[in-house]
């Protein structure tokens, strides 16, 4: 039986139709823990931010497992704990239901909107929770459980594509110097892949430097079937959600042009 949230957001909704877990697949959704503070003290607090880094699919509920290592973390409550929602909840409707409950090695989540029609998506920040290091020297590892989900007006969105992170305790004054990245090319696969023709779809890509930015679909036959400029994009990871055009089920190949020239290649699978 669906918890008696989910019901909840889907009435909210105007959803008739209940729907069991699973539910439906819809595009999918990246979520990812960040922090200011990759190196902290014995002592010090600090607070870990659940993100959306990306406009994927959008939702209006949450179910939401951090788990987190307690012998070298401790979890710092929030008062009010409503102090917790991110901003893209909180600015999306004042109408929320929000539970929250903290264990000795993980802390559960649940939000929904209540205000009808009401959908939200990335980039921003969903949630966030403060911790306080106990022990030195550590890693603390973070982790966004597996039974965390994501709903829109009642079905699941899957897939989830989920990124922790690990904190590391010790001496401040041993913290590494601050180092910038080192980047190359890369073009990930779409996501969705396959897709079916006439969705949308969110390609991440990163770059070594600046640069004018465009992706292009080809077909077995080398025929270029549809093209998306992403123009002047800075240097890094990248992230863009193309709304690809209908074109006919099959293999085709993604290519991302840097400059005019092309750098990487990805195979991209249509359905109908």
């Amino acid at each position: 039986m669906r918890p008696a949230w989910a019901m909840l957001a889907a009435g909210a909704m105007g959803v008739a139709a209940a729907c069991a877990l699973p539910c439906s697949a819809l595009a999918a959704i990246t979520v990812r823990l960040e922090t200011a503070k990759s190196f902290v003290a014995p002592g010090d607090t600090v607070a870990i931010d659940v993100v959306i880094p990306v406009a994927d699919s959008t939702f209006n509920a949450f179910h939401l497992v951090v788990g987190y290592d307690p012998a070298h973390v401790a979890f710092v409550p929030t008062t009010p704990v409503s102090g917790q929602v991110g901003s893209v909840m909180s600015d999306a409707c004042p109408n929320l239901f929000h539970q929250f409950n903290a264990y000795v090695d993980s802390t559960v989540a649940v939000l929904s909107l209540l205000c009808s029609e009401t959908f939200v998506t990335g980039p921003g920040v969903i949630y966030r929770l403060t911790f306080r290091a106990l022990s030195t020297p550590a890693t603390a590892p973070f982790t966004i459980g597996v039974s965390s989900h994501f709903y829109h007006a009642g079905p699941v969105v899957t897939p989830l594509y989920a990124q922790g992170l690990t904190l590391a305790i010790g001496n401040v004054a041993d913290a590494p110097p601050p180092r910038r990245p080192e980047w190359g090319f890369r073009l990930e696969a779409p996501r969705p892949n396959p897709l079916h023709s006439g969705e949308g779809a969110t390609v991440a890509f990163t770059l070594p430097t600046r640069a004018s930015v465009a992706l292009e679909l080809f077909d077995l036959l080398g025929r270029r079937v549809a093209a998306h400029a992403a123009g002047d994009t800075p240097a890094g990871p990248s992230a863009l959600r193309w709304a690809l055009p209908p074109i006919p089920a099959g293999h085709y190949q993604l290519r991302l042009r840097v400059d005019g020239q092309i750098v990487a290649r990805t195979t991209w699978v249509v359905l109908h």
